[in-house]
């Protein structure tokens, strides 16, 4: 038989002479000296101090005999121990008789020291499983506050959790047991510890949560306001969202709320942000309190209470006026985290703040490369939310991005996307980079809001990602009933923007669409009605429930919404009985407010559509009359267009557009100098001089006119009867005309472009004879049609009482 050695001689003896109080003591020593928490000689004479009776009656109860491999465990340890410990080690423990160490209590404080220094996972609950049947509310709290630091401070803590979650079930139902008997700090600092450790309001875990709401809230009166700030934030990281809870501590806290420090408002504020439990007097007392005592808050403090008002909706200005003082102030010791919430925070809230702003851009600039994966988006989604020009904030962004982004989340990569095409920045490069990440992560676990938000960034932005697309067309078409309206009017104008080819696409959120139009604001209805014009394809039935829509809500529509609307309508081919009438007589009402970009699109739709509102027309004349000089190149030619294709008559209105167009003529394009001419000769309302300079900008683009520009004008000038020699006076004309094939209408025009050459005896270059016979001969084949200039002459003479007679034929034609 082997002969024992000093630490094993020790652990029986120290065994032995605790046998008659049971396991408690000896268990407890064994886990002491098997997690290096005190040596044997201290555990000695701790035991070997008398106490009364009391506690050692009520705690000490458990298994009757030591764990075998906990004993061989600790004599090893022992014996460690006494090979290194000196002479003081080798010490036997004397003491008081047996008798008197039954009486003896073991100090609890020892146990708490034991848990509260345990170096991981398993060593706590080593502590728990040989003592837990001695805990106290002490001890439990010391248990999970120190569980909780762990799992916090440690990757290897929280694997370690994942694999031996089941380990807890004990301390867990124990815990629930003993709670209603914990004082306010034991619940305090327990429900801080469980959150700490990531333990969230999900089974099994949900009936502890509840249990410590209920005897927190039984006992709410007594807590102080550290403990509180402390169980709310606990609560509202854990999820817990007890109401009854919530509003006995908002009333708790407004009555102390002269008491609680930066820390506590910061934490109250957050909680109740978090979970979104509605507490407006609560936030009142806050700002009141905060206001005079934010110089003593942190950086961290200051942007923390400012999110919290802001995600809770509540206003405050007087706050927000404070908090952007004192954060400027502080930006420079602000970690980046502080500054992106703290631009998220007043972005939010709309809360303008131009010097804050200033002072996060320029801050951020300088320490860019600090933030993380989080923080880059929020900054960026903070600045285009609020309008704020930082291009070279955005530039520094765009910059820092790409060594981010894997660690992006969809939603971070959403809303940098989002961020960048709202801010109108250019990117080509990131959009790029977030595509390709994008295409790693398609699945289904993208939120409809994000599939929504990527691709109305890359079709705002104008980036041309046809893979994403593609990619992502199947997930919105099987997701297209889980869309908001919001979301499916931005998904059908982004694939219409880009031109995607996606017909199931477009027909799935169509159908769906149709069967909750009236969820649809203005914008969502302008985005549907345009995007299936843009497509292609609107079947009748849908066409007819957005025009019933349309009609309801016209009022409502923004000048852009009425134009966007009358043109996609209009390039149906068919409206819907009385729609355009309405469109025009509530655009008629405010045209004033509209640009004239947008009058002259509106013009154009109700001439297109072929409806002609009379008071419609009289008020673009009227505007055109106030603000001639703000219709550019682009608005002239198709206002001058429309009123000739409606045949409105009036010089007044003409010779405005004339005036405003001679000095902008040079930016007209050729098809819309070719249009001018045809408006002005159509309605015989012939400037020599406009007619020359506009002769002269032709000269100078005739190799690049079409076919239908060069028979227009020719058609023009020769009904306008102005001799164009920069136009016509060289071969370049000529050999425009017949190196192009030509149509039976613009070979009629050419014919009667050359019968009036002929007529004026022009030195200019003549079409060739071949050419000009095919000219005659379509124009003779073809049925005649009185001219514009004919009917006002036939007119004029049958109001004097005449019968003129129809024009005839001729040779010539």
């Amino acid at each position: 038989m082997c002969a024992q050695t000093d630490g094993e001689r020790r652990f029986e003896h120290h065994s032995r002479r605790h046998a008659a109080r049971g396991r408690t003591h000896a268990a407890l020593f064994c886990v002491a000296l098997l997690t290096g928490r005190v040596d044997a000689l201290a555990v000695c004479r701790t035991c070997a101090r008398g106490s009364s009776t009391r506690y050692a009656s009520r705690m000490c109860v458990g298994p009757e005999t030591v764990d075998e491999r906990t004993a061989v465990l600790a004599s090893s340890k022992v014996a460690t121990v006494a090979s290194v410990g000196g002479a003081e080690s080798n010490a036997t423990c004397t003491g008081s008789e047996d008798v008197a160490e039954e009486e003896a209590e073991w100090d609890p404080r020892l146990l708490t020291n034991m848990l509260t220094k345990a170096n991981s996972s398993e060593e706590l609950l080593l502590v728990y499983n040989e003592s837990g049947s001695i805990f106290n509310d002490m001890h439990v709290c010391a248990f999970w506050s120190r569980f909780g630091k762990l799992m916090r401070n440690s990757a290897s803590e929280r694997e370690w959790l994942r694999a031996h979650r089941e380990s807890l079930d004990p301390i867990r139902e124990q815990t629930a047991r003993m709670l209603p008997q914990f004082e306010t700090r034991s619940l305090s600092n327990t429900a801080h510890g469980l959150a700490s450790a990531g333990m969230r309001y999900v089974p099994p875990w949900t009936s502890l949560w509840d249990t410590l709401a209920a005897a927190s809230e039984a006992n709410i009166s007594a807590f102080d306001p550290r403990n509180l700030a402390n169980l709310m934030w606990a609560m509202a990281t854990a999820g817990c969202k007890t109401p009854s809870l919530y509003d006995g501590v908002a009333s708790a806290s407004c009555m102390q709320m002269d008491d609680f420090t930066p820390q506590g408002i910061s934490n109250l504020a957050w909680a109740f942000a978090r979970v979104g439990h509605p507490a407006p007097e609560l936030f009142t007392a806050i700002a009141n309190r905060t206001i005079p005592i934010l110089s003593e808050f942190s950086p961290q403090g200051i942007s923390m209470t400012a999110w919290a008002f802001a995600n809770a909706q509540q206003s405050e200005p007087a706050l927000f006026d404070a908090v952007a003082d004192a954060m400027a102030a502080q930006i420079e010791e602000a970690s980046p985290q502080s500054i992106a919430i703290t631009a998220w925070t007043f972005a939010t809230s709309g809360h303008e703040s131009p010097k804050l702003f200033a002072a996060i851009e320029a801050e951020a600039c300088k320490r860019i490369h600090l933030f993380n994966a989080q923080g880059l988006p929020n900054l960026a989604w903070a600045f285009a939310t609020a309008g704020i020009p930082a291009p070279r904030l955005f530039d520094a962004v765009a910059a820092a991005t790409p060594a981010l982004l894997k660690r992006f989340t969809p939603q971070g990569l959403t809303n940098m996307v989002w961020a960048f095409a709202k801010a109108a920045q250019p990117a080509p490069a990131l959009f790029q980079e977030v595509s390709e990440e994008l295409l790693l992560r398609v699945d289904d676990r993208i939120s409809s809001q994000e599939l929504a938000n990527i691709c109305w960034a890359y079709a705002t932005a104008g980036h041309h990602a046809p893979a994403l697309f593609d990619a992502l067309a199947p997930i919105i078409t099987r997701r297209a009933a889980q869309f908001n309206a919001q979301e499916t009017s931005n998904l059908l104008w982004a694939f219409a923007t880009t031109g995607q080819d996606a017909p199931v696409l477009f027909e799935t959120l169509a159908k769906d669409a149709q069967g909750r139009l009236h969820e649809f604001n203005e914008q969502g209805l302008t985005n549907v009605v345009w995007s299936l014009a843009i497509h292609g394809k609107a079947p009748l039935e849908l066409t007819s429930a957005l025009a019933v829509e349309v009609r309801a809500k016209l009022p409502n529509f923004k000048p852009q919404g009425l134009v966007n609307t009358a043109w996609a309508f209009s390039t149906f081919g068919r409206t819907p009985a009385g729609l355009f009438e309405a469109i025009l007589a509530e655009a008629e009402t405010r045209l004033g407010e509209f640009n004239t970009l947008a009058i002259s699109s509106l013009v154009w739709s109700a001439t297109n559509i072929g409806v002609v509102s009379r008071t419609f027309f009289d008020a673009v004349a009227e505007q055109l009359a106030l603000r001639p000089e703000e219709f550019g190149a682009r608005e002239l030619p198709v206002v001058a267009w429309a009123l000739a294709t409606i045949g409105y008559e009036s010089p007044e209105a003409f010779a405005i557009i004339a005036d405003a167009a001679v000095p902008k003529l040079g930016n007209f394009t050729p098809q819309s100098l070719a249009n001018f001419a045809w408006a002005f000769a159509n309605m015989a309302y012939t400037s020599e001089s406009l007619f020359l300079r506009i002769g002269e900008q032709m000269a100078l683009r005739l190799e690049s006119l079409k076919v239908q520009e060069l028979s227009n004008s020719a058609w023009a000038f020769a009904v306008a009867d102005v001799r164009s020699d920069a136009f016509f006076g060289s071969d370049a004309f000529v050999d425009a005309c017949t190196s192009k094939e030509c149509n039976e209408k613009q070979l009629c025009q050419l014919h009667q472009w050359s019968l009036w050459c002929d007529e004026i005896d022009a030195p200019w270059p003549r079409l060739p004879d071949e050419f000009r016979q095919k000219c005659n001969h379509t124009f003779s084949t073809l049925a005649a049609s009185p001219s514009n200039l004919q009917g006002r002459v036939c007119k004029a003479l049958q109001t004097l009482g005449l019968q003129p007679e129809e024009e005839l034929h001729v040779e010539q034609g």
